[in-house]
């Protein structure tokens, strides 16, 4: 193909493709943003979401509610897991949230997002280089946002139990119960541990993944074991909903990308 006539292939795709694909990606994160906040959203309904253990009998049963980037209100009971494990029931009020930092880390990536776009919309009509530049940065951005939400952090039991967003709870848990909430895809996932002292524990092993039985800890010079630990999660609706919106940029932005890339090397374009 000559060059005139890659030259016309390119005023194509910037004139249909491009202008195409740019409305519907942004038509995708102007609803995102409706969706995605740090802050609670004005007039929006949002239910709570149930939290329970079907298949643990009535451990753990839950109502708990996800307003942006906090738990405002949540309901929970919970029986102690573990051998003769307690029950127990505390609160989150809406004036002493619980911060999801995951949701808070999405939202940041969002807003890098959203700078990009503008980026990419005044670069649109430029150089071949220019877009796929942008493109990429989209590209990366998105990637960025989805993952902080699907990618559960990687925490130890000691940091579970020196977590002081525990504080938020009223009444507060025994020094040897604590719980943990972490986003997982749509997913509200809670799980609860709970701990045994030991003595003359020499060599700690705590573990960083998302399975904390049998590590060994520090808390308030006391040596700890976890001997007990649940977990239950809840599909949060407004979350997949902003993973698909997400999801459906995603392949809006690669398939830009992949066909821009084309024109690797032209140099009339």
């Amino acid at each position: 193909m000559d060059s005139a006539e890659l030259l016309k292939e390119w005023e194509w795709l910037v004139r249909t493709e491009l202008t195409a694909k740019l409305e519907a990606i942004d038509r995708h994160l102007e609803e995102c943003s409706k969706k995605l906040s740090p802050f609670p959203i004005a007039g929006a309904e949002i239910r709570p979401v149930l939290l329970s253990s079907q298949h643990q009998g009535d451990n753990v049963l839950c109502t708990v509610t996800v307003d942006g980037d906090r738990i405002s209100r949540a309901e929970l009971n919970v029986r102690a897991p573990g051998k003769g494990g307690r029950s127990l029931r505390t609160t989150i009020k809406e004036q002493s949230p619980w911060k999801l930092k995951q949701v808070q880390d999405s939202v940041n990536h969002f807003q890098r997002v959203r700078d990009l776009y503008a980026s990419l919309k005044s670069c649109g009509h430029s150089s071949q280089s220019c877009l796929r530049g942008c493109l990429e940065g989209l590209l990366g951005a998105l990637l960025q946002t989805e993952a902080a939400l699907t990618l559960p952090p990687n925490t130890t039991a000691q940091h579970i139990f020196n977590n002081n967003q525990k504080s938020v709870l009223k009444p507060e848990l025994p020094e040897d119960v604590a719980l943990y909430f972490h986003i997982s895809s749509s997913l509200l996932v809670l799980t609860v541990l709970a701990v045994t002292a030991r003595g003359g524990v020499r060599e700690m092993k705590d573990i960083e993944s998302n399975s904390w039985m049998g590590a060994l800890f520090e808390h308030g010079s006391v040596i700890y074991e976890v001997t007990g630990q649940l977990r239950v999660s809840a599909s949060v609706p407004w979350l997949a909903a902003v993973l698909a919106l997400l999801r459906q940029s995603l392949e809006l932005t690669q398939d830009l990308l992949d066909k821009v890339k084309v024109f690797d090397g032209v140099s009339s374009v």
